[in-house]
């Protein structure tokens, strides 16, 4: 008997070394890092606070423009941000001014301001913003879109230039053969392309419908620096 009972403690003291452990789970969540190559709403709302194109997609341009925002406020200029840090508050709660539009956006009537250095396009109906500002590029170097302000004088839905041999949907003609026209090529190569032969590129589809149909033979295209 007392056999028995020695046998029954042992047996009862493996099998409390064999209870199988689940490891312990942290349930604190990992802050979100948004970097090149992140995307989603989180990363539409940081593009919103910085002013650049809200697209929802983290590529070059949104780094550089953290990179100069990062180095305007005293940041690490890494191109990086956490979402919750002190960092990510601050660009939210960083003071909002008046943005500064160039006099001659502002005239009446319909006006498509192009901003060469900037990459972008902006639609300005009566002297106020009528259409979010969209990425375009203009002519590469020897291939200059020129400054000034210029009419619209032609529109072509399904454009094409014999010149180059190529498609130029949703093309508007606002100075000899310069137009704004949905791109391919700006498509393919994105941020890294240089730019036109002189065009105005533009590489979404909403964005070049859009101009399309804003503008009209007369209207005003003002080429900024």
């Amino acid at each position: 008997m007392k056999l028995f009972s020695r046998q029954m403690a042992v047996s009862a003291a493996l099998a409390l070394c064999f209870v199988p452990v689940t490891p312990a789970v942290s349930t604190a969540a990992t802050p979100a890092v948004l970097q090149q190559g992140s995307s989603g709403r989180l990363v539409g709302q940081l593009q919103l606070a910085l002013g650049t194109t809200a697209d929802g997609k983290f590529g070059p341009a949104t780094k550089r423009t953290l990179n100069i925002w990062e180095g305007k406020y005293g940041y690490p200029q890494d191109g990086r941000v956490v979402v919750g840090s002190r960092e990510w508050l601050s660009i939210f709660a960083k003071p909002k001014t008046a943005t500064k539009y160039d006099k001659r956006c502002l005239m009446a009537g319909r006006v498509a301001c192009v901003s060469r250095s900037g990459r972008w396009t902006q639609l300005f109906l009566d002297g106020k913003p009528y259409y979010r500002r969209i990425s375009s590029v203009t002519g590469r170097p020897g291939f200059e879109t020129p400054s000034g302000t210029w009419p619209v004088f032609r529109k072509e839905y399904n454009g094409y230039s014999e010149q180059y041999d190529a498609p130029m949907p949703r093309s508007v003609y606002f100075h000899q053969g310069k137009a704004f026209h949905y791109s391919h090529d700006y498509v393919r190569e994105g941020d890294r392309r240089i730019g036109s032969h002189g065009c105005v590129n533009l590489r979404s589809w909403d964005d070049a419908n859009t101009v399309y149909d804003f503008l009209r033979v007369g209207d005003k295209v003002v080429v900024l620096p």
